[in-house]
């Protein structure tokens, strides 16, 4: 879902060099929060 959304504001900031730049970028935030969020939020 995050990934779809990054798409479209992507799109329509800087259309289609933006719609291609969100995905990887989507994908980077996702691996952050999965691996450094989510795991001092269980420790806590």
């Amino acid at each position: 879902m995050l990934t779809i959304l990054a798409i479209l504001v992507g799109a329509t900031m800087l259309g289609v060099v933006g719609a291609l730049l969100a995905v990887p970028v989507a994908a980077a935030i996702q691996l952050v929060v999965s691996e450094v969020v989510l795991p001092r939020q269980e420790t806590v």
